[in-house]
C-alpha cells in the first residue's frame, strides 16, 4: 500500500478525537474539588461521584462493542462523542443532586463507549498501514489528558466558575468535533444482529487479562505512589507527587516510541520486554532507600507499562472471527475492571501487612504479561472494504 492509499486525514481525525477525550476529562478531573465545594458534597457522596462514574462506563463499553459490529465504528463515534460532550456540559448546569448524578453515569457511559469506539476506528486505520501506529493514538490520549489538567488548573486559577468552563470547552471541542467527524473511516458492516452478539474466544479472554494485569498496575501508580513515596521513604508532601509524574512522562513518551519499537521488535519480544522492563522498575522502586532510585524505580514502570494496552487492544480487534469493536470492548472491560479493583486490593493487602508487600504483589502482573504474550502475535485478517467517511 502506497503512502497515497494510506487513510492519512482518517488517522488525523482519530488521533484528534484521542486527543480531545484526554483533554476533557481531564478537565473534569481538575475541578473535581470546586464541584465538590459547588454542590456542597460529602466525602461520602464523593464517592458516589466515582462510583456513577465507574459504572457507566462498565455499562457502556460492552454496549459500544455490540454497536460498533452492527453500525460500523465511525457511526458510533459520532454517536458517543456528541453524548459524552452534552453529559459533560451537563455536568456544570443541571441543578439538583438526583440530576447530577444521573448526569455522572451518563458522562461515564459516553466516555467508555467513546474509548471502545475510538480504539476500534484506530484499529481499522492500523489495517490500512499495515504497520503499528496504535500506540500513537494512546499517546495522543496521555498528551490530552496532560493538556486537560493543565488547561483545568488555568481555568481555576482564573476564577472561573464550573459551569462557565465546561461551557467554554464543550462549545470549543463541539465545532472541533464537526470539523474532524466527516473524517473517520467508513466501515462498512454486514453483521446483523447475532454477530453484534458475539461471545468472547479464549484468545479475547487472555488478552483481556493481560489488559487487567497491567491497568492493575496503572491504577496502583496513580493512587498509591504518592503514598508510598511519603510513608515509606518519608518525602515530603511537596515532592512526593514527582513519582507519578515520572510515572506518566514516562509512559506517554513510551507511547510515543511505541510504534516504531514494536515494528522492531514484533509485539510478541515487545510485549516480553515490556514486561521485564516493569518488573526491573518494581524491583528499584522496592528495594530503594533515596528519592532517585525511586523515581528511576517509576521512570522504568511507565516505561513498561507504555505499550501493553495498545498491543492488547490491537490484537483483540485484529482477532480472527471477532468484530474489532466486539474484541476491544471485551479487553477494555477487563482492563478497566483491573484499574478500579486494584487500588482497593492494594490498599486491604497494605492494612494487613505493609504497602511494599501489597505493592510486590504487580510482579505476578508482569509475570503474567511475559507469559501470555504469545497471543499477541497473530497476524490481522485482510481489513473489509471501507473508505474515509
Amino acid at each position: 500500500m502506497s503512502a497515497l492509499e494510506r487513510p492519512v486525514s482518517a488517522r488525523w481525525a482519530i488521533g484528534t478525537l484521542f486527543l480531545l477525550n484526554g483533554v476533557v476529562f481531564a478537565n473534569w478531573a481538575a475541578r473535581i474539588p470546586a464541584v465538590q465545594l459547588q454542590r456542597s458534597l460529602a466525602n461520602w457522596q464523593l464517592g458516589i461521584v466515582f462510583g456513577s462514574l465507574a459504572l457507566g462506563a462498565l455499562v457502556g463499553m460492552p454496549v459500544t462493542g455490540r454497536l460498533c459490529a452492527r453500525y460500523g465504528s465511525d457511526r458510533v463515534c459520532r454517536w458517543c462523542l456528541t453524548g459524552f460532550l452534552a453529559s459533560f456540559l451537563g455536568l456544570g448546569w443541571v441543578p439538583g443532586l438526583p440530576g447530577f448524578f444521573v448526569l455522572l453515569f451518563l458522562f461515564g457511559l459516553t466516555h467508555g463507549a467513546l474509548d471502545v469506539a475510538m480504539n476500534a476506528q484506530a484499529i481499522e486505520v492500523e489495517r490500512r498501514y499495515h504497520r503499528p501506529i496504535m500506540s500513537s493514538f494512546h499517546a495522543l490520549w496521555s498528551a490530552g489528558a496532560l493538556l486537560g489538567a493543565t488547561a483545568g488548573g488555568v481555568f481555576a486559577y482564573n476564577s472561573w466558575n464550573v459551569p462557565a468552563h465546561f461551557l467554554a470547552v464543550a462549545i470549543f471541542f463541539s465545532v472541533l468535533g464537526l470539523l474532524i467527524s466527516p473524517r473517520f473511516l467508513k466501515v462498512i458492516s454486514d453483521a446483523g444482529p447475532a454477530a453484534a452478539w458475539q461471545r468472547p474466544t479464549r484468545r479475547i479472554i487472555g488478552l483481556g487479562i493481560v489488559a487487567f494485569c497491567v491497568m492493575v498496575g496503572e491504577g496502583a501508580m496513580g493512587d498509591w505512589s504518592t503514598v508510598y513515596l511519603q510513608q515509606v521513604l518519608g518525602i515530603r508532601e511537596g515532592l512526593a507527587p514527582a513519582g507519578y509524574a515520572v510515572f506518566s512522562v514516562s509512559m506517554a513518551v513510551g507511547r510515543v516510541l511505541g510504534d516504531s519499537m514494536i515494528q522492531r521488535l514484533g509485539p510478541l519480544n515487545q510485549l516480553r520486554f515490556s514486561g521485564l522492563l516493569s518488573m526491573a522498575g518494581l524491583a528499584t522502586l522496592l528495594m530503594s532507600e533515596s528519592f532517585e532510585w525511586a523515581l528511576v524505580g517509576f521512570l522504568c514502570i511507565g516505561g513498561g507499562f507504555a505499550t501493553v494496552v495498545p498491543i492488547v487492544f490491537s490484537a483483540a480487534g485484529n482477532s480472527p472471527g471477532i468484530d474489532p469493536g466486539a474484541g476491544v470492548a471485551s479487553v477494555s472491560l477487563l482492563g478497566y475492571f483491573g484499574f478500579l479493583i486494584g487500588p482497593p486490593v492494594i490498599g486491604a493487602v497494605a492494612e494487613v501487612w505493609n504497602l511494599p508487600t501489597a505493592l510486590s504483589m504487580l510482579f505476578a502482573a508482569s509475570v503474567l504479561t511475559i507469559l501470555m504474550a504469545p497471543l499477541a502475535q497473530s497476524r490481522p485478517e485482510p481489513a473489509p472494504d471501507s473508505t474515509p467517511a
